[in-house]
């Protein structure tokens, strides 16, 4: 009886251990689940077991571990409830400095109904929408302890250096010079800021005068233009007029080029018989007694004058 009670014992311990072991593997009795496999650069603490989030909620395990020439393949069981977008980051976070690896998948994407009711597990499963079933992605690791380790090793020698740590206080010296050399240029910035306002306010006045005086040109020139423009009309007017008196005389020599080329030939003879008529008087004055002529005119016009006389005196 006792001995019966010993084998139980150590068999139901068995099946806690093996229980134990199974649920710390991510086993899940009746769910089932999909794998897609993540290439990792490196392993980086990633161990068999260790969770996987999607959105900081916890969707699975790693199944397996496998080294490829260009990193790490790390198998991952998803369930298959959730349809992850293709468009994804895959990271291998490590909670604290020396906590427990997990893989993060963060969404770049959202799904749209149709994708959300699409099951990774069938064979209508799109890969280039979602992640389906087998498929590999690109993973990337985070920072580690030991990238980190000699990072910081560097940086306490670089600071215990003797002479860096000199230069450094330098520098801090030259900063501390320079900060009141620019609160110095401050001040001056004031102090030009303050005398270009007044002068500012002078160009201002100037500005309002010429504006004034650009003003009244602007009006005379105005008035000059208007002045020019009725001048420009009355020339334009008396133009018209000297045109239309060009265009009588024209017509009025058209009608009566007859007539003046008549009295112009006219005129002509008349010039030829007068130059006869003068040459004729000529040799007539020549052959008359010019002296006798006047004292006959003259004791003409005495006798005139006593004839008018007289009939004056009658007619009184």
């Amino acid at each position: 009886m006792r001995e019966g009670s010993v084998g139980l014992l150590a068999l139901t311990g068995i099946v806690l251990l093996a229980g134990i072991a199974i649920w710390l593997r991510g086993f899940r009795f009746g769910q089932a689940q999909y794998e897609i496999v993540v290439d990792f650069p490196s392993v980086n603490g990633i161990q068999k077991g260790n969770k996987v989030y999607y959105r900081g909620l916890e969707v699975g395990n790693v199944a397996d571990l496998k080294p490829s020439p260009n990193g790490v393949n790390v198998t991952l069981e998803i369930d298959s409830k959730l349809p992850i977008p293709k468009n994804v980051i895959v990271l291998a976070l490590r909670s604290g400095l020396i906590g427990e690896t997990s893989i993060d998948i963060t969404p770049l994407e959202a799904l749209s109904p149709e994708l959300q009711k699409m099951d990774p597990l069938s064979d209508d499963c799109d890969s280039k929408k979602i992640i389906c079933d087998g498929d590999v992605i690109q993973g990337e690791a985070s920072v580690t302890l030991e990238q980190l380790l000699p990072t910081m090793a560097r940086l306490a020698n670089l600071y215990g250096d003797q002479e860096f740590f000199n230069n450094l206080n330098q520098t801090a010296k030259n900063a501390s010079l320079a900060a009141e050399e620019v609160a110095n240029l401050s001040r001056e910035l004031a102090i030009l800021s303050r005398s270009v306002r007044g002068d500012f306010s002078k160009f201002s006045n100037t500005a309002e005068e010429f504006s004034s005086t650009a003003e009244a040109l602007t009006a005379a020139a105005n008035n000059i233009s208007r002045q020019i423009t009725t001048t420009s009309d009355n020339y334009n007017s008396v133009a018209v007029e000297i045109q239309k008196l060009a265009s009588n005389v024209n017509d009025l020599l058209e009608e009566n080029r007859t007539g003046l080329v008549k009295t112009l030939n006219t005129i002509t003879k008349t010039s030829d018989n007068l130059a006869v008529l003068v040459g004729n008087l000529n040799t007539s004055l020549e052959s008359i007694d010019t002296k006798k002529l006047v004292k006959d005119l003259e004791t003409l016009t005495a006798n005139a004058a006593i004839a008018t006389a007289n009939l004056k005196n009658f007619s009184e």
